[in-house]
């Protein structure tokens, strides 16, 4: 994709830019990779110590501008994107900061649906989600279809976009977190159901509102699939913009 092109979807353009990462963790270090393949100046950031980060496997990728450890997240002062991991809440005082210094902020998801060419399903909810992508990335390879899984299960995608075509399905999980940022739903969407959890993230309405993300920004001919047995996925309706199909016990 051109520079143009890539703008125009909204896809930041970063070649020759101050790019600062927050997050050693896996997306993290994903979009970190990606960043650089696209020329930029890439720097990370996390507030674990070197021990904690060797403990985890978190390996930084070369060709870094510089690695901050062990700090609170470095000021985005002086860059021109901040791109996060989901562990990087919205609320944060780091991301408050870059706000209000204009600086772009982006994430591993975000990017990935922008820039992802295959049909995603995305699938998120309080409980089940893990089972139900694993489900139905079986279902995919026993018809014999051409489909990645990933997201919040197993690794992030962004590494693996030269083997995703047109004809290929992605089957993503897709936390909570994750919907913090994206500003494009996948086009088919499932909920498996909203209860209360992760309220020491965020507030009921605020939590509801991430999940409602999953299918705020579909087309018409889109596909919202929702639990009518939840009393909150049930309302979810309402914001649907694409077509609602049903689940029930």
């Amino acid at each position: 994709m051109s520079a143009a092109a890539a703008a125009g979807n909204g896809i930041p353009d970063v070649r020759g830019k101050r790019v600062l990462v927050y997050s050693l963790g896996l997306e993290g270090r994903d979009l970190a990779t990606w960043m650089l393949r696209q020329g930029g100046r890439v720097t990370m950031s996390d507030t674990r110590s070197d021990s904690q980060l060797a403990d985890a496997g978190a390996v930084p990728p070369p060709g870094l501008d510089a690695v901050v450890t062990g700090k609170p997240l470095l000021d985005a002062d002086g860059f021109d994107l901040v791109a996060v991991s989901q562990s990087v809440l919205r609320h944060s005082p780091a991301l408050v900061r870059a706000r209000s210094l204009g600086v772009p902020v982006t994430s591993q998801m975000r990017l990935f649906l922008q820039l992802c060419p295959g049909r995603v399903i995305g699938i998120t909810g309080s409980s089940g989600k893990s089972t139900t992508t694993a489900l139905v990335g079986a279902m995919a390879a026993e018809a014999g279809i051409p489909h990645v899984v990933g997201g919040n299960i197993g690794e992030p995608l962004l590494g693996r976009l030269e083997e995703i075509a047109p004809t290929t399905t992605v089957i993503l999980e897709v936390s909570h977190t994750q919907l913090q940022y994206t500003g494009q739903s996948p086009a088919i969407a499932a909920v498996t159901n909203v209860t209360p959890n992760h309220l020491d993230q965020f507030n009921w309405d605020e939590y509801v509102g991430l999940k409602r993300n999953i299918l705020a920004h579909q087309a018409s001919d889109d596909v919202a699939i929702l639990n009518a047995d939840d009393q909150t996925s049930r309302a979810l309706a309402t914001s649907a913009r694409g077509r609602v199909r049903w689940t029930s016990l």
